[in-house]
Parts: structure tokens; sequence; C-alpha cells
């Protein structure tokens, strides 16, 4: 996917894997690859690939809160993405 924002490019790229997920962007302006974290500040980069559907609710939960709300009983998950 590659997004403009001014005149700077950024290519965003998606790793989708069984149990876990990663996302990395590349910008022009900068030259280099970043991977995102989950964690603001942390350097936690696997995201598990997994939904959960709220009960009683229009809401889409991903990665650990999805498990945790599954966990809890709070909907229903979705796994083998």
């Amino acid at each position: 996917m590659i997004l403009k924002s001014g005149n700077s490019k950024i290519i965003v790229g998606y790793d989708l894997g069984k149990k876990n997920s990663q996302i990395s962007y590349y910008s022009a302006e900068t030259s280099k690859v970043e991977t995102a974290s989950s964690v603001a500040g942390t350097q936690i980069y696997n995201i598990p690939t997994v939904l959960c559907k709220k009960y009683g609710m229009n809401q889409w939960l991903y990665g650990k809160e999805a498990l945790r709300a599954s966990e809890q009983d709070e909907g229903i998950l979705v796994d083998d993405l």
C-alpha cells in the first residue's frame, strides 16, 4: 500500500502469519524501513492474528485486546485467519 502525505510517500507492508502479524513501513523522507510496535514506546512487534466480535455490539477487536476479551467471555474469537 502506498500512501501520500504532501510530497512524501510512505509504503506500508503487512506480514500476515497464522499466529502473529507485523506491520512495517518505508518513508522516502527518512529512507528507512521501520516496523510498527503494537505497544507505543516498546519493541513488541508481533500482533496476534485474531479478531474478536463483542457480544451485543458492532465492535471488533484485534490482537492482544481480542484475546483478552475472548478470555473474559466478552465476545466471539475469530482465529486461523
